[in-house]
């Protein structure tokens, strides 16, 4: 689906009109997800993630997506977690945006907690420095990662996506 396309055109696609976000018309579907999962997953972590299972909701309230971890994290080939993110969006820019963000959680969980529950440390799923690590990496693709995504804050800052 995203085979020759890049982050950095993706992210720098022209955004739809005011009035189309407004009414968060762009549908997305589990065949998209993946496909940018894939993407992300290649671009900014060097394919280390295994994809975990992934949900596309229709109806969530008051969250873009989440990311849950299961139980302790152990395995080298499969996820110990899952992603669930809504159907709806502004644009598929914010989908990317939240999309990377719940991977930036998920790597604290597979990845991250590993390595911590082996010093004898608890696992790790929050938004302190092992997840603003990503911040410069994604920000070079042009994916903004903030720990939250607030729907009136999205309208007032538009220009980081040029539009």
């Amino acid at each position: 689906m995203y085979h020759n396309t890049t982050l950095i055109d993706l992210m720098a696609d022209e955004l739809p009109s005011l009035s189309y976000q407004r009414k968060i018309s762009y549908h997305t579907n589990i065949r998209e997800v993946k496909a940018l999962y894939r993407l992300i997953n290649a671009t900014i972590f060097n394919d280390r993630l295994a994809m975990p299972k992934i949900y596309v909701k229709s109806r969530l309230r008051d969250m873009w997506g989440q990311c849950q971890g299961i139980g302790i994290p152990y395995s080298n080939t499969r996820s110990r977690c899952y992603i669930m993110l809504a159907e709806r969006w502004y644009c598929r820019q914010w989908l990317i945006m939240a999309l990377a963000h719940e991977m930036v959680h998920q790597y604290q969980w597979d990845i991250e907690s590993k390595r911590r529950n082996r010093q004898g440390l608890p696992s790790i799923m929050s938004h302190g420095p092992t997840f603003f690590q990503w911040r410069n990496k994604l920000k070079k693709h042009g994916i903004p990662l903030k720990t939250y995504n607030d729907h009136d804050k999205w309208f007032k800052t538009q220009h980081l996506f040029k539009c």
